[in-house]
């Protein structure tokens, strides 16, 4: 498994967005003209394919696209944020990694499985930001999909566990990372375990009304694959790939193999003493909490 995997249904995912190769050629055109003018913004950090995947994650709207790129630019040049930039994950000796499933499903969905890995004691929500950002990095550059079906397999997790771990601020960091920043796109959001649905009550309050409308909790994977395609799930879960484990291990080469590249995508970030028009970085942090989910 290697980055360029993640880009094979390319064509695929356009067509189904209803864009022809053109289409999208003529876009990324308009956005690099617009770029041109924005000289506190890395365009040379920010490739085409970059820009195409913006494109996908936003429905091919060219505004929203612009305010993306300039959050996801901007937010990591916020000293409130690089805590969460300054780790490159080895995944599988991570508490917990986000793993992407190598299969699309047929509506080019792509799955996210995320899982502790370790004592539950180790588990530390910064450092779960942490780690899956750098993911993101990679998914934000080379995944062409229609959606993501992220799954948090949290069974070795108590209630308790998780009003002790549980911090406002930072599950709000992470929404707007997530979502404002690198335009996640959530599909579905399957969480196995039905004593966290007791403590949802928390975290409810600073969800989307859409994302939540989103959310499906298990008591173990049998149900989620009534609705999970197996064939596009780990063996370990009722399906028919290899083991998590195993493609975890695939994981940790692609982040040994292109850390330098890892770094170069975690360091694109604005030059605030160039921007000429528009809102200071301090002004922009009041439209992170705008968040549109599909």
């Amino acid at each position: 498994m290697k980055l360029s995997d993640f880009s094979i249904y390319r064509e695929q995912v356009f067509l189904q967005q209803g864009k022809t190769e053109n289409d999208v050629r003529m876009d990324v055109l308009i956005l690099r003209e617009w770029m041109k003018k924005q000289k506190h913004l890395p365009s040379d950090m920010m490739e085409d394919e970059f820009l195409e995947i913006q494109l996908l994650n936003n429905k091919f709207s060219i505004e929203k696209v612009k305010q993306k790129l300039e959050k996801y630019c901007t937010m990591k040049s916020l000293p409130h944020y690089k805590q969460y930039f300054e780790h490159i994950p080895t995944p599988s000796k991570e508490a917990v990694f986000y793993t992407p499933l190598p299969k699309l499903t047929n509506s080019f969905k792509r799955i996210l499985l995320g899982r502790l890995f370790t004592n539950k004691n180790d588990y530390d929500l910064v450092k779960d930001v942490s780690g899956a950002l750098p993911l993101r990095e990679f998914l934000t550059r080379f995944d062409y999909n229609d959606g993501e079906i992220l799954i948090f397999d949290h069974r070795e997790i108590t209630a308790l566990h998780f009003l002790s771990s549980y911090r406002a601020n930072v599950f709000a960091d992470i929404l707007e990372l997530a979502l404002g920043g690198f335009s996640a796109r959530p599909y579905q959001i399957h969480i196995i375990n039905k004593m966290t649905a007791t403590v949802f009550h928390l975290i409810k309050p600073i969800l989307p009304s859409k994302l939540l409308s989103k959310i499906y909790f298990h008591d173990d994977y049998t149900s989620l694959t009534k609705m999970v395609p197996p064939e596009c799930l780990p063996k370990d879960y009722g399906g028919e790939l290899e083991s998590l484990e195993e493609i975890l291990v695939k994981w940790d080469t692609i982040f040994e193999e292109n850390k330098d590249l890892l770094r170069k995508y975690m360091d694109t970030k604005s030059n605030e003493e160039l921007r000429l028009n528009g809102p200071t970085f301090i002004e922009m942090q009041g439209t992170f909490k705008q968040l549109n989910i599909d």
